[in-house]
Formats: C-alpha cells, structure tokens, sequence
C-alpha cells in the first residue's frame, strides 16, 4: 500500500498546488487526478487549454511513477505522446496507471476525461529517477 499523499507531491512539485490540481486516489494500480477548467486556464473558445492538460497528465504520471518505486527517488518526465481527440470543458479528470517499469524508467498510460467520461486525450510517459537532495 503507498504512502503517497496529495500534500507531498504539491511539495514536491508546487504547480500542481498553483493549478489546483487534486488526487483523489493514489493508489497502487492507478492514480486520479483532476483539475477544474478556471478562467485563467481556459482558450479564447472556452475549452481547457492543452498545456493545462499536460500539466494534469504529468502530474499523474509522475505520482504513478513515485508510487511504482518507492524508492525515494525524484521522478523525472523524459519522454511524452500525447493525443488530443476533443475539446475539454469544465472538470479535467486523469487515471494513470503504469505499463512497464524496467528498473530505471516507468512508462505511464494516462486517459483524460471530461466529466460526462469522454475520452479527451490520451497520453503516454516516460518517466526516470533522479536521486536530487530536497530543499
């Protein structure tokens, strides 16, 4: 069972708490994330902007990621694909779970999806390990 906590990871990376972004669950096998579509992070249309996206769906990742090991490692993004299929209005909402981990790297599915459970965007991440001293 993880020890993770939504306080550490907006610690460990403060734009996820400047976002608002939040986890629900961190479990595991899966974590959710999710991020309301403020004016701020919105385009000129009214959808939540793709950056905003990504910004939810590294976070998610790199908290699979950090559950994966466990290892007190820092996890590092170094490699993402992302697929963008439909606009997304009001809540952002993010499952990432892992698809490989070979002792160095995770490799991370992450689905988003809005609140009528569309499926916004898809991402793949790649994520390392750096063992960086914490401030």
């Amino acid at each position: 069972m993880t020890l993770l906590t939504q306080a550490y990871i907006h610690r460990m990376v403060p734009l996820t708490r400047t976002l608002g972004i939040a986890f629900p669950l961190i479990a595991d096998d899966r974590v959710h994330a999710k991020l309301d579509s403020r004016r701020d992070l919105r385009t000129a249309g009214g959808s939540l902007h793709n950056g905003a996206v990504m910004a939810l769906a590294d976070a998610a990742a790199q908290a699979m990621a950090t559950v994966v090991r466990e290892d007190g490692s820092i996890p590092v993004t170094t490699e993402v694909t992302a697929r963008f299929f439909r606009p997304l209005f009001g809540v952002a909402k993010a499952v990432a779970r892992p698809l490989h981990f070979d002792g160095s790297c995770v490799t991370v599915d992450v689905e988003i999806r809005d609140l009528e459970l569309h499926l916004c965007a898809r991402i793949t991440q790649t994520v390392t390990r750096r063992y960086v001293p914490v401030l």
